[in-house]
């Protein structure tokens, strides 16, 4: 009795040594993806003072986010042909090489084909986290490792910001591109280590072709709103929404889509699917705040940069205890107070535009709800995204299934960006009305969220009494 205990006991902590070099690796690759796009706003400025190309400097973002979604869209086939680890060396590999290209561009040109480079090399390593969660991970630690590995987008908004900074200070961009490219080949170095030799599946190497181009042109119309005059904004805003009908129209019927199957049925997958979009939308507004903060406060800039990575930050830390939650009735709960808690801060926020109150207690309000904003986009986010995951036990849809997470909430995040924008440039220059049209989208956009969330649990316990 005591040998077998203690074999047991011996091969738990195998498991566990082995779910957390895993999970380490993934969670890295998220954090250099995260830290390399907040990393680069900074640098940019440096960047065209010497090598030109001013026409170009919004296509520096777009571009990298539209090879990102392509490279995510297109991670299911590549995980079937190549396998867990080979497909986890080429994404951190493309992305090394990306970096190294952009830290010698010679012009503007060139480091566009870097960032291209490295946006593939991101959207992989993006996708492959949440696939390989799947497969590589016991199910019982997929809320803890989708917590770490999302927690590491608000690490980023911290580390990203700051080390640009620094390197800007300091006329080092292209150090900084050289240290990210360095990252890169640690990380293609500690895959094989790590992750599985998984086997290849014939039935995940399609690529969902014109599904995929018309998403990237979807995100590319959205992307390029942050540069367009106001009035075309609703133009472009308007576009992205007629191009995701098409998506849909067209990816339901697809052979091998985007989502899976699943996803258009009338089962809760599209609605987890929405709830994410809705929820993790809040995280948007940190593309604002810092405005907000300095019109308002008079906050030096760096101190306004710290007060937009608020709601990162009050994410990251929820996730990560919001995961440890194990009993089913639990997590149920934590899916419906999640958005419950983005809505009332969003709304104290928009209070707090409308009340006249000044002095140090009202910016000490705007952090506080700033955080729970963050803590409900944390205590949802792992459960919803385990849902994602565990709605098909068919293993090539589940796959698909975990694929799509990054891109369903980068979707989210791009129209609260879009759309938040419009509010914004309308109210200005009234910076209160701004903040408060811009805090009242995210409150509604939370609430709509905790409908899905309420629309999917009913549909959750007809499936899971359906499989029994």
């Amino acid at each position: 009795m005591d040998t077998t205990s203690s074999t047991a006991n011996s091969m738990n902590r195998g498991t566990a040594r082995s779910s957390a070099g895993v999970t380490t690796v993934l969670a890295a690759g998220i954090l250099l993806q995260a830290v390399t796009m907040y990393l680069t706003s900074a640098l940019m400025p440096s960047a065209v003072a010497e090598v030109g190309g001013e026409v170009y400097y919004a296509w520096v973002t777009t571009v990298f986010i539209v090879a990102g979604v392509a490279a995510t869209v297109a991670t299911p086939a590549v995980l079937g042909r190549l396998g867990a680890h080979r497909s986890y060396v080429l994404g951190a590999g493309a992305f090394a090489v990306g970096s190294a290209v952009a830290a010698a561009a010679p012009s503007m040109e060139v480091l566009l084909i870097g960032r291209a480079a490295q946006g593939v090399g991101g959207g992989l390593l993006s996708g492959l986290a949440f696939a390989l969660i799947r497969t590589a991970l016991p199910e019982t630690a997929w809320a803890r490792a989708t917590a770490v590995v999302s927690a590491m987008f608000g690490v980023g908004t911290i580390v990203g910001p700051t080390a640009g900074g620094a390197f800007a200070q300091l006329d080092a961009w292209r150090l900084a591109f050289v240290s990210v490219a360095a990252a890169g080949v640690i990380l293609a170095i500690a895959a094989p280590l790590t992750l599985p030799r998984s086997q290849r599946s014939v039935d995940l190497t399609r690529l969902p072709l014109t599904s995929m181009i018309i998403l990237m042109v979807a995100i590319a119309a959205l992307s390029i709103t942050s540069v367009l005059p106001s009035a075309w904004v609703w133009v472009g805003v308007v576009l992205a929404m007629m191009l995701l009908v098409a998506f849909i129209a067209v990816d339901r019927r697809a052979r091998v889509g985007v989502l899976p199957p699943l996803a258009y049925t009338r089962g809760s997958l599209k609605w987890i699917y929405l709830a994410l979009a809705l929820t993790t939308a809040a995280p948007a507004s940190e593309a604002f705040t810092p405005l907000f903060g300095q019109r308002l406060f008079e906050l030096a800039p760096f101190a306004a940069g710290f007060l937009g990575a608020t709601v990162s930050i009050g994410w990251s830390v929820a996730a990560i205890w919001s995961s440890r939650a194990e009993r089913p009735a639990v997590q149920a709960r934590l899916l419906v107070l999640g958005p419950a808690v983005t809505t009332v801060a969003m709304a104290v926020l928009v209070v707090l535009q409308i009340v006249p109150l000044a002095g140090p207690m009202v910016i000490i309000g705007w952090i506080l709800a700033l955080i729970l904003a963050g803590v409900g986009v944390g205590m949802a986010n792992p459960h919803l995204s385990v849902r994602a995951m565990s709605s098909s036990s068919n293993e090539a849809d589940g796959r698909i299934a975990a694929a799509a997470i990054p891109i369903v909430s980068q979707l989210g995040q791009a129209f609260a960006a879009a759309i938040g924008g419009i509010v914004v440039n309308s109210a200005l220059p009234s910076i209160a009305g701004a903040a408060a049209g811009l805090f009242a989208l995210f409150a509604l956009s939370a609430l709509l969220g905790l409908g899905a969330v309420v629309t999917a649990r009913p549909l959750d316990a007809r499936a899971t009494i359906a499989d029994s």
